[in-house]
């Protein structure tokens, strides 16, 4: 099964949606709900914003033993102007952005 992360309420309906989720939602701490993607069975979770959000809500999909990949959805819409809905991102680098702030001289 895919297991999908969205942050916002936004990502989670427009996904939802996508993937015909007809399936009630999943009892669990974060509104989650499944349908399938090309035939593949998925599920689609609301997790909040921030780190510890994702990864309370990524440890709590995992568990449940089913999911074999896991994608975050949404989370660099505002990286750069070019970036259109549907544009996939691989990171190479990776920053905790929860550990600090962004001001006029850049990240600190």
């Amino acid at each position: 099964m895919i297991g999908f992360l969205c942050p916002t309420q936004a990502e989670y309906s427009a996904l939802s949606e996508r993937l015909g989720a007809l399936q009630p939602g999943t009892p669990g701490p974060f509104p989650a709900t499944s349908g399938s993607l090309e035939g593949q069975a998925a599920v689609v979770c609301r997790c909040g914003i921030g780190g510890a959000s994702a990864a309370a809500a990524a440890q709590w999909m995992l568990d449940t033993g089913e999911i074999a990949f896991l994608l975050v959805c949404g989370a660099a819409g505002s990286l750069v102007p070019e970036l259109k809905i549907g544009d996939i991102v691989i990171g190479q680098e990776f920053l905790p952005a929860d550990c600090g702030i962004w001001s006029a001289e850049g990240f600190c």
